[in-house]
Formats: structure tokens, C-alpha cells, sequence
């Protein structure tokens, strides 16, 4: 007989999802952070006592080409697949989890251009087309209503212009020689409807978990995770897990997977999601879909499949949806605490508004189980300018945000994050207390501290060139 285990499976899954972002907050070049990945996750693994689990593909760790060298930001992704058993419906089968990362603390790519490109969207089911187990094509921009608003009319602040082809272009870990013995000719299924649509920061984030292998010194070396799922075996069980950023990646890269035939293998009732604190990735006929595939499978408490798990007081679920009628909808966010909510939050939620809107589709929250976090009984403080309180231990609207979107997941699954890598570099702290200003504190956290570092110059410059002509 198996051994008893401490967590069940469901609380081993978010185990494995709280691993891969391990070091969401520890800065280093690419490799640095690869090689501290690799020596980490299979003692983290066993000393979280999260169940037994072998790495089996990864883990990758991926910067863009701007960052790949730069020892003071953090990675923009991190995933991994891990093998074990797990009994559901009492069935006890292999179990491959395939875990993603949520956006790391230090990253301008993950905060500017994945998780809040929400517009243009993207046609899904003729993008998952092109997949193929090597690689996946780019997405290709698209605008079904033709609706198009200026991004300066967008965003709330101007940020320098980053070239988003040197964002993309192939890091060390995308030149990953290919295993060349190596390529399946899957058989792809078909999705209930023709045209569904996802966010274009979405897809640029499924694109790079699916085209960049494992690097020669992890698990599975040279194949990409589309080549490594096209060899689970028969009789085997897949689940998809992440949190946050991962867990608005996860959905679209298992119906990705499943589509384009990469799990040809597995039977269809074998194939999981568990998703937490995911926005929403695409419009109403994408939900369908992805219902259509992973129908919910609801239990008590969290113990669901293909639900998105997401704490009532998370502003992070409420994106990207401006459907006023539904419970997850964008102009809740700022009000969450009480009252009416900080006013650059505000701003910063008309904006966000402005682009879903612009996208052409109404953006739609997959199904979920929602749970409540801690009451607030008042709106937490959120000083701007001269008028901060810095002396005051009244938590500001971002830190009980932040809370909100972490800690009560731990209290909720019962189960925490791992000890951290001992030899890594923690990034710095977004703000300490006495920097902190209302406006830099919530775009910072939702950008990241480099890129509002370099906004904040850009302006500084720009006003200074006025003043001199």
C-alpha cells in the first residue's frame, strides 16, 4: 500500500504550484537562477513533505533577451513537470503535474507586458492550429468588433518604450538544442466552437512555456514540455497548476495541449486544471470551451478540478472582466476594502477598462470556487504624496491587496510555501515604509519596481527638456 500522506492531493498540487514560484522574489542572470532552480526544487519538494514527486522535465527558467544577463531582475517564468501517483475518484494512476510560476517580484515582462496585455486579443482555436510539439507559432494580433483605442489614451502613466522584439528574442534557455530523434506527429482534437478568443499577453506567455526546451542540465534535456507530454504514457493522469500569473496561464495551455493533440495519451477524463487566482483569459466562447473539455468537478471546500480557486477579497480574479452583471468584474477592485478605494487605484482600473474594452470581446471569468479571505471592517490607508504617514502601522490598500492574493490561499489550502533557496539574492523589497507613496507603492507592485524606476526617469527627463527649450 501507498504511504499515508499529510496533504491530499489537491493541497499536494498547490504544493507543487507554491514550488514553482520559489524564487518569484530572487534577482540573478538567467543561468544563475537556472542552476539555483535545479539544486533547489527536489529538496524543497521532499522537505515541504508535499507527497513523493520526481522532476521529470525542467525545470526552465526563462528571461527575456533584454534581462537574460542582468543579475538585478528576476526570471519571467519558471516551469516545471513532476511525476508521481495521486488517487482521484479511487483510481490511483501515475501523475504527471505540470507546475507554472506566478509573476515574479522583479520582472517588468511578466507586470507590463503578460499580465495586463489584455488588448489586442488573440483567435485561439486558429493560433492552437500551428502547434506543433517542437514549438509554437506567434500569435497573430486580432480584433473582432475593429475597435482600437490609442495606447496613449490607455495606460495611466508613460512608460519608455521597450522593444518588444528584444523582450522576445531567444535567451540562452530558448537555444536549447532540440532532441533531433525526437518529434511526434500527434493527431489534433477538435474544440466545440471555430473562434474563441484569449489575451494577447496570455498567448505570448503560452508561447514561451511550449517553445523553449529544457536546458541540457535539468530533466528531460532538449525537449520542448509539447514534446515531453506527446511521450506520457497511457493510463497516466495530467494536472495543470498555477497560481496568479500561472494560474491565468494554465487553462489556455492544457486546452492548448489537449487540442492540438500533445496528449494524445492520456484519456480525456484524465486530464486536470487546477488553477488559483487566475483573471480571466479570454471571452465567453473560450470559457466554453475550456468548460466543454474540463467540465468543473466540485467538492467541498477547495477540492475542485478545472475550477479557478479565488478568495473573495483578491483583486486579481476581478480582472480582466467588464461585464458589470457578473460577480468577477474589473470596477469592484478599487471598493474591495470599503468606501470607494485609493484614487489612483481607481484611475488605474479606468484604464485597464479602457484596454479590455478596446480588445473587441468582453472578457469572461472561467468557473470557480470562490472562498472568503479575513473581513475588512475599513478601508485600509493608501497615503499619497506629502500626506503619507509613513510612522502609521495601519496597513496601506496595496499590502492588504497583497495579503489577500498570497496569504489567505496558504490559511485556505492549509498548506504554506517551502523554505527558500539559500544561496539565492532576494530582489529588493518593493518599498520600504518610509519610501513608500501612495501612486508608486500600487504601480509598482502591479509593473514592477524597474520598470516604474525607469518611467519615473523618463518623466524626470522629459520635464527637465521642457523646461529648457
Amino acid at each position: 500500500m501507498p504511504p499515508t500522506m499529510r496533504y491530499d492531493i489537491y493541497q499536494q498540487v498547490y504544493g507543487l504550484s507554491l514550488c514553482s514560484s520559489g524564487l518569484s522574489a530572487y534577482n540573478g542572470t538567467e543561468a544563475e537562477l537556472q542552476k539555483t532552480m535545479e539544486e533547489w526544487l527536489p529538496d524543497a519538494i521532499t522537505k515541504r513533505d508535499i507527497g513523493i514527486w520526481e522532476v521529470v522535465w525542467g525545470p526552465v527558467v526563462w528571461k527575456n533577451g533584454l534581462t537574460v544577463n542582468d543579475s538585478e531582475s528576476s526570471a519571467d517564468h519558471v516551469w516545471f513537470v513532476v511525476k508521481g501517483t495521486s488517487t482521484i475518484d479511487d483510481q490511483t494512476s501515475d501523475t504527471y503535474v505540470v507546475a507554472v510560476a506566478q509573476a515574479s517580484m522583479n520582472s517588468v515582462y511578466d507586470r507590463f507586458y503578460e499580465s495586463i496585455t489584455v488588448f489586442p486579443a488573440v483567435n485561439f482555436r486558429r493560433w492552437v492550429l500551428g502547434w506543433k510539439p517542437h514549438g509554437i507559432p506567434k500569435p497573430r494580433r486580432s480584433v473582432p468588433s475593429q475597435v482600437y483605442t490609442p495606447a496613449d489614451e490607455i495606460y495611466p502613466i508613460e512608460y519608455p518604450a521597450l522593444p518588444l522584439a528584444d523582450l522576445l528574442k531567444q535567451s540562452p534557455t530558448d537555444s536549447t538544442p532540440l532532441d533531433p530523434l525526437y518529434e511526434p506527429t500527434p493527431t489534433a482534437r477538435s474544440l466545440p466552437m471555430s473562434s474563441s478568443y484569449i489575451a494577447f499577453g496570455t498567448a505570448l506567455g503560452v508561447r514561451i512555456l511550449l517553445s523553449a526546451a529544457s536546458p541540457c542540465s535539468a530533466a528531460s534535456p532538449c525537449k520542448t514540455l509539447g514534446q515531453f507530454l506527446c511521450t506520457i504514457p497511457q493510463k497516466a493522469r495530467v494536472i495543470f497548476t498555477g497560481h496568479s500569473l500561472g494560474g491565468v496561464l494554465t487553462p489556455p495551455l492544457a486546452l492548448g495541449c489537449y487540442a492540438a493533440g500533445f496528449l494524445d495519451n492520456v484519456n480525456d477524463g484524465d486530464i486536470f486544471t487546477f488553477p488559483t487566482a487566475g483573471p480571466s483569459p479570454g471571452d465567453v466562447r473560450f470559457k466554453d470551451q475550456f468548460s466543454s473539455v474540463f467540465p468543473p468537478r466540485r467538492g467541498e471546500r477547495y477540492m475542485n478540478w478545472n475550477c479557478n480557486l479565488w478568495n473573495a477579497y483578491d483583486i486579481v480574479p476581478y480582472a480582466f472582466c467588464t461585464d458589470t452583471t457578473r460577480d468577477q468584474h474589473i470596477q469592484r477592485i478599487p471598493g474591495l476594502y470599503g468606501g470607494e478605494g485609493p484614487d489612483v487605484v481607481q484611475k488605474f482600473v479606468r484604464n485597464l477598462e479602457k484596454c479590455a474594452n478596446a480588445s473587441g470581446i468582453t472578457y469572461e471569468p472561467l468557473p470557480g470556487v470562490m472562498f472568503a479571505g479575513r473581513k475588512i471592517d475599513n478601508s485600509p490607508k493608501c497615503p499619497t504624496g506629502d500626506e503619507a504617514d509613513n510612522s502609521s502601522q495601519d496597513p496601506t490598500w496595496m499590502e492588504v491587496a497583497e495579503e489577500e492574493h498570497k496569504g489567505e490561499y496558504y490559511v485556505y489550502m492549509n498548506i504554506f510555501p517551502p523554505s527558500q533557496p539559500k544561496d539565492a539574492r532576494p530582489g529588493k523589497e518593493i518599498a520600504t515604509r518610509s519610501e513608500r507613496k501612495g501612486p508608486v507603492e500600487f504601480e509598482t507592485l502591479i509593473f514592477g519596481s524597474k520598470v516604474v524606476r525607469a518611467a519615473r526617469k523618463a518623466e524626470n527627463g522629459s520635464s527637465t527638456a521642457s523646461g529648457s527649450t
